[in-house]
């Protein structure tokens, strides 16, 4: 058995005996979770987002207290919302102007839990 360990931003990737369409799902995955963790805003809001349950929708004000509100709704509206909604990492209805986790949400929450080692900021 031939392993192989591929370093990517602090990550490795154990890659044994994987097919090629796994080994590019694998990279997909990480890209995603780097796209969605890549700016602050992003971050604060699945962070707060992580502390609400996972079925819960919660009102976009609400994750957005202590931002400027204006600005902060047309740049989630336009940019953060829908990406993250694509992605599966949340639950986004535009018409209620509510969020929830997504699908793949717990994939994120290593990364946003500032008691976990793998910790990418500390929300203040």
């Amino acid at each position: 058995m031939v392993v192989r360990l591929l370093h990517r931003s602090s990550f490795l990737l154990l890659m044994s005996e994987y097919s090629v369409t796994d080994a590019t799902d694998a990279t997909d995955a990480t890209d995603a979770l780097f796209k969605a963790l890549a700016k602050q805003e992003r971050r604060q809001l699945l962070a707060t987002l992580a502390t609400h349950g996972p079925t819960e929708m919660v009102a976009l004000s609400d994750l957005l207290e202590g931002n400027d509100a204006s600005t902060s709704m047309v740049m989630f509206h336009h940019n953060h919302l829908p990406m993250l909604d694509e992605l599966d990492y949340i639950e986004w209805d535009s018409t209620q102007n509510e969020v929830g986790q997504g699908p793949k949400f717990d994939d994120l929450v290593p990364f946003l839990d500032r008691d976990s080692p793998t910790c990418l900021f500390s929300p203040s």
